[in-house]
């Protein structure tokens, strides 16, 4: 019976037939040597190893074992034996050898450093593409307890934590650097416990490199430093508040302000510091901020000593990457001598002569040929010409501008400003009486008879010395904030693509582990669920990837001419299964559309913008697509019966990681990159994005607009119409 169960003959089929008609056709000729030479030696022989074709054509790995069967005279009759069915052992065999292959190929490519290492620290095995670059080439660690092959201080560090792995059962993660022969390197490292083998205890150490981690953090906090002292040399006082509009940090500019040290301040709710008269006024400020927009405004506020100064705000809001109010930033700029200069300037109509004097102004008024007439205090006071040397003379002006080109560009300028008969401001540069240099802001009015004949010019002066400088100032500030904003942008390109690596050996462990055949529906869902992570993670690393390369200028799209209702076609098509799972209607009239752009990167967009339609329109919507060439550019409207977007999202939906509440609700998991990278993509393409919606409920339309052809690629990108 065990013939039959092993081969699928019944003994009645096998008896009479040679053991090689049963052999593996391509072997047969190979083992029918082999076994008759065993046979011509009369010997016993052992576990001999060969297939069969089963009954059913399947086939059946057999080891037999037999004995010479000899006559009363030592006759050679025949031979007995035993055969053993041994296919499942020999194919789970080659089946453990081809996984241990997979699996050293796969550590052996890996960028970490894996050890395993029993209780007292000894290596046993080490894996990984970088193990040659280690403290020590394998072959001169592996036997050896850490403490005989590295520094004292590391052994030292690193064995009590094995110690408490294999006693708690456990994983620790810890952080060290090591003086390699390449120079300082940091590693993390996360030793975890591993079955006991043969009556040892093991762990497994993973091992990453984090010295580029490590020397981007150092690069930051030293930008961070230099930011800092950036600030506190800054001319305006700058102030950070909270979600609450507490004071969470503000600059040594602004504790000058305000004569408050820092820890008085800090905490404090900004109605401690504003005029109450203006408490109700930045309060609606702070809310506009609230929904995402920009404030300026000018408000009084106390000092310690209760004296008040006026500060001209400009505040921008801070939000998080889902678009979440943090709180924002504010630049008070000290503008209480101005607006004393302003109150002055409004009043001048009601004073006399003599109150115009001493206005807070310089005030000159001069003839048809250029004698002064009026100079006030102010006047001698920045200039340092006193009235009585000036009053009737016109060479004051050779004085204040000895350059004699320079005085002619600003005669020009005001002969121009008396035939258009416009009034605006102008800049110019002085030589005082002391020899010093001070930019004066004019305003110029030209006075006038009953007949409107010109009698003359009135000129108002502000010096703008200290403020022109403090523009300057600002100025290097905003540059400095850019190389800062590059340098983040450089650790943003750096992160991603240190991040894929490890991403992608969690997905292939995850995939490899559902191939498992012992594993129960629980375990298979959360093994899925890993893979699915892993998949959106991979989608943020790869948008983040776009950002950094189109921020960088290196996105290297190539623009040519292109077939937009190709495209289009080609992306509907793609995108029809799931308008069938929905159950929606899309519309689309295919016209001739050329434009000049880049076709991944146009399919890219529309993919998008087609995506979020579908996504955000209810089942049975309809969506609308449709081109028109519009002066010199080619626009694809995209229109849909979806969730609608409100006037305050739109000027937000654009902006990296920002969603809308009714977008995270209908879709939880988008991470608020695409819009940002479709307009991004747009503008390296010379080309614009816009949308228009009536408000929540009421859809939603999208026009990209592209240059129709390369004559219109170049130049500035015209703003969306």
């Amino acid at each position: 019976m065990a013939v039959q169960e092993i081969l699928g003959y019944s003994p009645a089929e096998i008896i009479g037939r040679h053991f090689y008609d049963f052999f593996l056709e391509e072997e047969c000729e190979t083992l029918k040597t082999e076994l008759l030479k065993v046979i011509q030696k009369r010997e016993p022989f052992i576990a001999l190893r060969n297939r069969n074709v089963h009954k059913d054509r399947h086939v059946v790995i057999l080891e037999t074992t037999g004995f010479p069967i000899l006559g009363c005279e030592g006759e050679f009759l025949g031979y007995q034996g035993v055969d053993r069915d041994v296919t499942t052992r020999v194919k789970a065999a080659e089946a453990l050898r081809e996984s241990e292959e997979r699996f050293r190929t796969l550590v052996e490519a890996m960028p970490d450093l894996i050890f395993v290492m029993d209780e007292d620290g000894r290596l046993i095995e080490g894996y990984g593409a970088r193990l040659d670059r280690f403290y020590l080439p394998p072959e001169e660690f592996l036997g050896k307890r850490i403490a005989e092959v590295m520094p004292s201080e590391f052994a030292s560090q690193v064995l009590p934590i094995i110690e408490k792995v294999v006693r708690e059962g456990v994983t620790q993660t810890f952080e060290y650097s090591l003086d390699l022969p390449g120079g300082r390197r940091w590693f993390s490292s996360r030793i975890s416990p591993l079955p006991p083998y043969a009556g040892i205890s093991r762990v497994i150490s993973i091992a990453s490199d984090i010295t580029e981690r490590v020397l981007a953090e150092e690069r930051m906090r030293a930008a961070n430093q230099e930011l800092e002292r950036v600030l506190n040399t800054m001319g305006e006082g700058l102030v950070l508040m909270d979600s609450d509009h507490r004071m969470k940090q503000l600059n040594k500019k602004a504790c000058e302000l305000f004569q408050y040290p820092r820890e008085e301040i800090l905490g404090k709710e900004y109605t401690f510091w504003v005029h109450p008269d203006f408490v109700d006024i930045l309060g609606k400020e702070l809310k506009k901020r609230e929904k995402g927009a920009k404030s300026t405004y000018e408000a009084l506020y106390r000092r310690k000593d209760g004296s008040e100064f006026w500060a001209r705000v400009t505040a921008v809001p801070i939000v998080d990457e889902e678009g979440n109010y943090q709180g924002s930033i504010g630049c008070l700029s000290d503008i209480t001598e101005e607006k004393k200069l302003a109150d002055e300037m409004r009043r001048l109509h009601e004073f006399n002569e003599k109150l115009i004097q001493v206005a807070n102004v310089w005030i000159n008024v001069t003839d048809p040929e250029g004698k002064v007439t009026l100079w006030n205090d102010e006047a001698e006071r920045i200039s340092g010409y006193s009235r009585h040397e000036v009053l009737g003379n016109s060479r004051i002006w050779e004085w204040l501008y000895p350059d004699e080109e320079y005085r002619e560009r600003i005669w020009q300028q005001q002969q121009m400003l008396a035939k258009t008969g416009n009034s605006r401001r102008i800049d110019t540069t002085i030589r005082t009486k002391e020899g010093k240099e001070k930019v004066i802001a004019w305003y110029g009015t030209r006075l006038l008879d009953e007949n409107e004949q010109g009698t003359g010019w009135m000129a108002i002066g502000h010096d703008v010395t200290q403020r022109r400088k403090d523009e300057e100032q600002l100025q290097a500030y905003a540059n400095t904030l850019n190389e800062i904003s590059k340098e983040k942008d450089r650790f943003m390109a750096t992160a991603t693509h240190e991040l894929r690596t490890p991403l992608t050996v969690i997905y292939g462990f995850a995939d490899l582990l559902t191939k498992r055949d012992d594993l129960n529906a629980e375990q298979r869902t959360k093994i899925e669920g890993i893979k699915n992570q892993a998949q959106r993670l991979g989608m943020l690393i790869a948008n983040l990837l776009d950002i950094s390369r189109i921020e960088a200028g290196k996105s290297a799209l190539v623009l040519e001419q292109i077939d937009l209702s190709t495209i289009l076609n080609k992306v509907i098509t793609e995108l029809t299964p799931r308008l069938k799972r929905k159950g929606q209607k899309l519309n689309y009239s295919q016209h001739p559309a050329q434009a000049c752009a880049d076709e991944m990167a146009v399919k890219q967009v529309l993919m998008n913008l087609l995506n979020n339609a579908i996504s955000y329109t209810p089942v049975g919507g309809k969506i609308t697509v449709r081109t028109k060439a519009i002066e010199g550019r080619m626009q694809v409207k995209i229109c849909d019966t979806g969730i609608g977007i409100t006037p305050e999202e739109q000027r937000s939906i654009f902006v990296e990681f920002y969603r809308t509440p009714q977008a995270k609700q209908i879709k939880p998991n988008g991470n608020g990159l695409g819009l940002s990278i479709v307009k991004r993509l747009l503008e390296e393409m010379h080309g614009s994005i816009g949308v228009r919606s009536a408000g929540k409920g009421q859809g939603s339309s999208f026009s990209v607009n592209l240059p129709a052809d390369r004559a219109h690629a170049v130049g500035p990108v015209p703003p969306f119409a």
